[in-house]
């Protein structure tokens, strides 16, 4: 079992240097990712803060000196302001939209986790998602989230979400 998962990660490793080029790269702190997100008003600028799917706080809320803020990540997420999804999901926390960043891999070696497709704010079976003409979508985004469940395990969730209209 070793030998397979040191394999795998191994493949992985030498594809993420192969197909990684630096002019795709795309890094962002958490502030410079708020900057750019706010900017186009698709989210406020108190979002809710998920660092590798699990929720940290409000960004006003998080010391300036922490970790989190001042370290890159690659192709952070976000989620809508006044999202009625994630205002169910995170509570009102999510009112000003979501940021989630992760600098982990998740390897799943039994059941896949629960998968949650948003289209334009409305939950839809995959099907649908899949069948989304790629030039109307404006905005996709993604989520591993982990959700607490008996304060001691934890259930992974996929959240994928894809803006196809122009309003926010």
């Amino acid at each position: 079992m070793k030998i397979t998962i040191t394999i795998i990660l191994a493949l992985f490793t030498i594809s993420n240097g192969i197909c990684q080029n630096e002019k795709l790269k795309n890094e962002f702190t958490i502030n410079e990712f708020l900057d750019k997100e706010a900017k186009t008003g698709f989210i406020k600028r108190n979002p809710l803060i998920i660092y590798n799917g699990v929720p940290i706080n409000k960004f006003k809320n998080i010391n300036k000196d922490n970790i989190i803020l001042k370290k890159k990540f690659n192709y952070p997420s976000s989620f809508p302001h006044n999202s009625k999804i994630m205002n169910q999901i995170f509570g009102d926390d999510a009112n000003e939209g979501v940021i989630s960043v992760e600098d982990r891999i998740l390897l799943y070696c039994k059941k896949p986790p629960q998968t949650l497709w948003i289209v334009d704010d409305e939950i839809v079976n995959p099907d649908i998602f899949i069948r989304i003409e790629p030039k109307k979508i404006k905005k996709y985004s993604e989520l591993n989230w982990v959700k607490r469940k008996n304060d001691s395990v934890y259930a992974y969730s996929h959240i994928y979400f894809i803006k196809t209209k122009t309003k926010n």
